[in-house]
């Protein structure tokens, strides 16, 4: 596809996503206004971009969930880590502890 092909496409997708914005893909509105040809044409472009417009927004919204999930996982492993310091260094202690009962015994 060339680029001059590309922009027309372009240019029909961003219209049709303007004309579905304002107005619902099955209206019959529509059908009276724009006719009934005109109007059997364009609408499989409208449900098309409705498509597309949820796929996007449910794409959007994984990828936000995704990145949350990212987050969490990262600040558990710092968690983690943490409690993994602080049990090896609470180890080391009562070791020393057990080492001192028994010098002493």
């Amino acid at each position: 596809m060339n680029l001059v092909s590309y922009s027309r496409t372009l240019i029909i997708l961003l219209a049709a996503y303007q004309a579905n914005s304002s107005c619902p893909a099955d209206s019959k509105e529509l059908d009276a206004t724009c006719g009934r040809y005109c109007y059997q044409v364009v609408q499989p472009l409208l449900q098309y971009v409705n498509t597309v417009k949820s796929m996007t927004q449910e794409h959007n919204e994984l990828q936000h969930s995704v990145k949350i999930h990212a987050e969490t996982i990262a600040s558990l492993k710092k968690i983690i880590e943490q409690k993994s310091e602080e049990t090896k260094a609470r180890e080391e202690e009562l070791e020393k502890e057990l080492n001192h009962i028994i010098k002493i015994c």
